[in-house]
């Protein structure tokens, strides 16, 4: 069962930056990560129960994947921030410098965090 939504912590933008989430150097203090994604699609709304394929990059695309120490961290954080926000990781494929997952909403209301990662 998902958690009952709280509200996001006001550094939720700093922290996703931190663990590598797709931040636009534009608007990031830190300079952390550049994006070349596409444009939203101003058509749909992105909440409910739908699927979304999501790439995250390594800083540098630098080949951090290939240890599986470093694997499994990410992997921790991703299913926390899942659960945290009540996606089910239907399949996942880690790459040296890069993680590609298919995630599937399970509430009605809570795919806000596609927006801050992509």
């Amino acid at each position: 069962m998902c958690p009952t939504r709280t509200a996001l912590p006001s550094n939720y933008c700093d922290r996703a930056a931190g663990l590598g989430g797709a931040v636009d150097r534009q608007s990031c203090n830190h300079g952390c990560m550049i994006t070349n994604r596409p444009e939203h699609l101003k058509a749909f709304d992105y909440l409910g129960l739908h699927q979304y394929f999501l790439t995250f990059c390594t800083f540098n695309r630098q080949r951090h994947f290939v240890e599986s120490a470093h694997v499994a961290l990410a992997r921790t954080q991703i299913a926390r921030a899942a659960g945290e926000h009540c996606f089910a990781i239907t399949a996942y494929c880690y790459m040296p410098d890069d993680v590609h997952l298919l995630v599937e909403g399970q509430r009605e209301l809570d795919d806000r965090w596609l927006r801050k990662s992509g």
